[in-house]
């Protein structure tokens, strides 16, 4: 009962954390940009942007843009001269990616960023205004388009089609119900308690490899695999099993070691020159080795078991740094391969 108050309490806080850091970046960097446009006219200038209309602006003028209208058009108007569109344009900004080296809460406030539009900057603080006379009809003023395409429509130059990586994993649930209820009931029936070991983060570890064949540069396929190990130390101060058992069970030791192999299916939906965003769902099967031996412990409540179960993993965003062949990256997801990963790949087999 105390692990799943526990993971209950780590359901609820971690998802109040990940939006109360998250707010601390998108206000760090705000939800507007500051765009100065310069030219050499002496009269003053509208400026109608996409959420907001400058009247009568002296050269140089600087207004606020939402960073999500930034590949929008801005227009000007003047009684004496004609000015050309500009459509500013974005790029990534560096600053807001520093959050997703925070596991979970950093990659939470990434997902919040992208939806408020704060990930990217205008491709220049500085634009200059083309202009013509108001009675020159034979100039024409082209939009000056600075635009790019935007981050889920970006692809890398060239694609890898084979991807091999390895990944240590936190909290992996292969096995860990049948571990669970077995430490509930020695909790109930003997009031054994695991020994407290500081500095323990993970209620169980795991380390794991996999191997994805893409098609293209959104869509994979291929198989997890892994390894998933947790131990604990039991101990009761005092004895409350049956009456005819002499001596109190003072201390005992379960283990839980899994082995799990998933077929997986990968989708990758954000690019940036060295940044990737995906999701991850994987079904297959797992090996359980249980075992549980204790002092003075009854020959009937000790266990050897093996079991063979359903193995499934759900990463609904994971973030992969790099552009080359060697790739960092971390995810957040539920199953077989735990609730947290971090691990690196190698990308192999390049064609244009």
């Amino acid at each position: 009962m105390r692990k799943s108050a526990f993971r209950l309490c780590g359901m609820v806080v971690l998802p109040i954390s990940a939006i109360l850091f998250s707010s601390c970046i998108s206000i760090k960097n705000g939800g507007t940009a500051d765009i100065t446009f310069v030219g050499f006219q002496p009269d003053t200038i509208t400026v109608v942007a996409p959420h907001r209309t400058y009247e009568h602006q002296p050269l140089p003028a600087t207004i606020q843009m939402k960073r999500k209208d930034l590949n929008k058009p801005v227009s000007f108007q003047s009684e004496s001269h004609r000015y050309g569109d500009i459509i500013p344009g974005k790029k990534a900004d560096g600053t807001a990616w520093l959050q997703a080296l925070v596991p979970i809460a950093g990659e939470a406030g990434l997902i919040i960023d992208a939806i408020n539009g704060n990930l990217d900057r205008p491709r220049q603080s500085v634009y200059h205004l083309q202009s013509a006379n108001m009675d020159d009809t034979t100039t024409e003023l082209p939009v000056q388009d600075y635009s790019r395409p935007s981050l889920f429509q970006r692809h890398p130059k060239h694609l890898f089609r084979h991807e091999i990586g390895m990944q240590v994993c936190g909290d992996p649930d292969a096995g860990m119900h049948r571990y669970n209820k077995t430490t509930d009931y020695l909790s109930d029936k003997y009031k054994m308690s695991s020994v407290e070991v500081c500095g323990k983060v993970f209620n169980s570890l795991g380390i794991g490899a996999h191997y994805f064949y893409h098609f293209n540069h959104r869509i994979a396929v291929g198989a997890l695999f892994g390894w998933v190990y947790q131990n604990d130390d039991l101990s009761a101060d005092e004895y409350a099993g049956p009456s005819e058992q002499k001596e109190p069970l003072s201390s005992a030791n379960i283990s839980n070691r899994a082995f799990y192999v998933m077929p997986a299916m990968k989708y990758t939906w954000g690019y940036t020159p060295h940044i990737n965003f995906y999701s991850k769902a994987g079904l297959g099967i797992y090996r359980q080795h249980l075992t549980l031996e204790g002092d003075g412990f009854p020959a009937n409540e000790q266990k050897n078991e093996i079991r063979w179960r359903m193995a499934g993993q759900v990463s609904p965003f994971g973030v992969e740094f790099g552009r080359g062949m060697f790739r960092m990256f971390t995810e957040v997801g539920y199953g077989a391969e735990g609730n947290i990963k971090m691990g690196f790949s190698l990308r192999l087999g390049k064609v244009k």
